[in-house]
């Protein structure tokens, strides 16, 4: 043999150049993977990110419960080290199949030395594998497969100890049966002063509901409820009065009054509280507007030493549907008409949620439903009106409680005054 290689070697470089001729002849057959190998590595990664999905829910389902023995806790932490271990295995077995496709693929379509050869093989379990530079050149997509294999075994490390117990204070929440509170209409004089026999019946509210509307006008806001529990929730269902309010067009006959009233008096209009009252030998007739006018003319006429006799609810003979107050509201600019506003009364059914945090009250109107409308001579409470005058010169302040206009705030006031009643004994 050893002369045939040296008669080959002095015959010229004929042999040699007949090798490369039948090399370079052949044909790379096409790269052709098993229909089954992509098959696995799709289906790995599917059943991974389900696994993931149900880890993540698993410990969803955990988070805020109580523990209630160290036992519980070990399964918990077993169940997500088991889905944590799964989620790791079929990702790393997707990803070890894609590395050994590409493997293969690489080495039949470019040339790589020895070196490098040991370096892909080795790269997936020998760190040191990566500081082979032609691995970085040739196949770049290898190695970061590569790194995706060896960083997925911290998702069976870190994701279990997401779970842990923490000490907390454990809320107590339980249901006491104990009756609500309900406001007694049963009685009027709870509510109102009456005259004594011989007199004219309703006089003035009770120094109670007086009391309850100066504190409730004054603050702005319902008066303070004692809570049965500092912590605690209920809901209550009754009926009480409440408004109901509207602006007067500028073409009623009360804003041709008050125009009036604003060129001829001499203490111009600014403050004013009335209501309707009838009289027959008003030459405007008889109607809601001509009562609301005799009511106006008879406020407006009053002095300070009669002042306390003027009528404070509504017997007119035009408020047949509900009563009627109207308050005027002085314009900003003292020569245009003041701004009048009309109020009804009415029966209405409140639903309200009653809620206390550390004897701090939050108190809900659910639902308000007006129902009919409240005259003089029903048992239901009387409205009082209270008025007042003011001279010319007297600058308005804000005309709102907080961002409310007007008419919200007579609606709101009203019904504070309705639930605050259950902040004092005597109404209950």
């Amino acid at each position: 043999m050893a002369a045939s290689l040296r008669s080959d070697s002095e015959s010229g470089s004929s042999p040699s150049h007949g090798l490369k001729s039948s090399s370079s002849s052949r044909r790379m057959p096409p790269f052709k993977a098993h229909w089954a190998t992509p098959s696995l590595m799709i289906g790995s990664v599917f059943l991974g990110l389900l696994l993931a999905v149900g880890h993540h829910l698993f410990y969803s389902s955990k988070n805020g419960q109580i523990v209630t023995s160290s036992d519980q806790q070990v399964w918990n932490l077993r169940v997500g080290t088991g889905l944590a271990f799964l989620v790791k295995a079929s990702l790393t077995a997707a990803a070890s199949m894609a590395y050994t496709q590409l493997l293969w693929h690489t080495l039949r379509s470019q040339e790589i030395s020895l070196n490098g050869i040991d370096a892909v093989f080795s790269v997936v379990n020998n760190l040191y594998a990566f500081t082979t530079v032609e691995i970085w050149l040739r196949s770049p997509a290898l190695v970061c497969i590569a790194f995706m294999i060896w960083l997925l075994p911290f998702v069976a490390i870190v994701t279990p100890s997401a779970l842990t117990v923490q000490s907390s204070q454990q809320l107590n929440e339980s249901t006491v049966r104990m009756p609500l509170p309900v406001i007694a209409y049963a009685s009027p004089k709870t509510f109102a002063q009456y005259a004594n026999s011989g007199g004219s019946g309703y006089q003035a509210p009770s120094n109670a509901i007086s009391r309850l509307i100066a504190g409730v006008t004054s603050q702005g806001s319902i008066s303070q409820i004692t809570a049965p529990f500092s912590n605690c929730s209920y809901t209550v269902e009754f009926y009480g009065p409440s408004f109901s309010c509207g602006d007067v067009s500028k073409d009623s006959l009360i804003s041709a009054q008050l125009s009036t009233n604003l060129v001829t008096a001499a203490d111009p209009l600014t403050y004013a509280g009335f209501v309707p009252r009838t009289t027959y030998d008003n030459p405007d007739g008889q109607g809601k507007e001509a009562d609301a006018v005799f009511g106006l003319n008879v406020t407006l006429n009053a002095s300070a030493s009669n002042a306390n006799f003027l009528p404070n609810y509504d017997k007119s003979d035009s408020s047949k549907d509900h009563a009627r107050i109207y308050v005027i509201v002085p314009a900003l600019d003292p020569t245009v008409t003041s701004k009048v506003v009309e109020c009804g009364l009415f029966n209405t059914s409140y639903v309200v949620d009653f809620t206390f945090q550390n004897g701090l009250q939050d108190i809900t109107v659910r639902k308000k439903t007006r129902l009919n409308g409240v005259v003089y001579n029903t048992k239901e409470m009387n409205t009082l009106l209270d008025f007042t005058r003011s001279m010319f010169g007297d600058k308005p302040e804000n005309l709102s409680i907080g961002n409310m206009t007007m008419i919200e705030a007579l609606e709101q006031t009203v019904t504070n005054i309705t639930i605050s009643l259950f902040s004092n004994s005597y109404f209950l």
